[in-house]
């Protein structure tokens, strides 16, 4: 698998001392650093959906609880624990009567989505997890990324790496003008990382699903 990188970028400014030391005004130095390493995904998440329409609030509401707890079922049964399924989007909306093209007039509806963030901490079961998902349900899947749970140890090591090179800089330039480093006076960082993401959408859906909505 495809392995993902936390970064770091460290933007330092240190004093940089005349020489000889009684000289006026001491200069500064302003260098950047980057630290990256390499880490392997231990954990996938992706986006669960189901949408459900009807005439009624009330109606699309009752629709899309029990297609959405089908599925929140079926995730579990399948070993997804509840602290790895968070709601994210939950959403009601009304579409107004609209003309057909073929005469006639299309009824409006309510409809009613929710969307789940899941957790997958076993990759090897990843597969598995997306096709029961869908066979229970959910109609709609987004964004299957790949990633560190715990990414702390990580970023220090790469904060570690580009606060060497930042240093190391300094030092260089501050030797070619003459000068020796003094204190550092100020320091800014930016944290990132990349790594594997991919869309997975079911690929044959029933004609009247669409996403869907959690509890």
């Amino acid at each position: 698998m495809k392995q993902t990188k936390q970064s770091v970028w460290v933007l330092v400014g240190v004093l940089m001392l005349a020489v000889p030391a009684l000289a006026k005004m001491p200069r500064q130095i302003e260098v950047s650093g980057e630290g990256q390493v390499s880490v392997k995904p231990d954990v996938a998440r992706t986006s669960l959906g189901v949408r459900s329409s009807a005439p009624n609030v009330a109606q699309a509401m009752r629709q899309n609880r029990a297609a959405m707890q089908q599925v929140l079922v079926t995730l579990h049964e399948v070993g997804i624990e509840e602290r790895d399924i968070r709601t994210t989007q939950f959403s009601l909306d009304y579409v107004p009567p609209r003309p057909l093209e073929k005469g006639g007039v299309e009824e409006g509806k309510y409809w009613v989505e929710n969307m789940v963030l899941v957790t997958i901490r076993d990759l090897e079961r990843v597969d598995a997890v997306l096709e029961q998902a869908t066979q229970a349900g959910a109609d709609q899947i987004f964004g299957l990324h790949f990633a560190v749970d715990q990414p702390d140890s990580a970023a220090a090591e790469a904060r570690r790496l580009a606060a060497g090179q930042a240093r190391t800089k300094a030092e260089q330039l501050a030797q070619l003008h003459g000068g020796r480093l003094g204190p550092v006076i100020s320091i800014s960082e930016m944290e990132g990382h990349s790594g594997g993401s991919m869309m997975y959408t079911k690929a044959a859906m029933q004609e009247q699903s669409m996403t869907a909505l959690a509890t």
